[in-house]
């Protein structure tokens, strides 16, 4: 049995995740639906999990809240992210610790890379630094 369990709407969610219905995900997952419950679900159970859709929905839980994290979280969010193989996946975890403000050598790397993935492009520019 789980330890951590997602909040009752995130689990239809999660399940779209699944059978690759991000369209149907992005056009209804906002900020306010996500809860401190949903991120430790993250954390903690869907960032091991072997279906990369799986982890890409919990690596987008981090990517869409504004909920803070405290050094632990983000130390944890990290070594996530640096060990991440699935590239989309760490992209989003490199935006969720970005727009929290690290600028870790290895975030920033990352949050770079986002910037020119035609999937992530469009979810980092919000968090870029204007050139001055």
């Amino acid at each position: 049995m789980n330890k951590y369990v997602l909040s009752a709407p995130l689990l239809v969610l999660l399940g779209q995740a699944k059978e690759g219905k991000w369209d149907e995900i992005d056009a209804v997952l906002k900020d306010e639906g996500i809860k401190l419950e949903d991120l430790n679900w993250a954390m903690w159970e869907g960032k091991s999990d072997d279906n990369d859709e799986v982890r890409d929905f919990a690596a987008t839980l981090f990517n869409i809240s504004n909920l803070p994290l405290d050094q632990f979280d983000q130390a944890h969010v990290h070594s996530w992210m640096w060990a991440e193989e699935n590239e989309i996946v760490q992209g989003r975890l490199a935006i969720a610790l970005y727009k929290r403000g690290s600028r870790h050598p290895e975030v920033v790397a990352c949050f770079e890379k986002a910037l020119k993935h035609p999937d992530l492009a469009a979810v980092a520019e919000p968090y870029r630094k204007p050139q001055t």
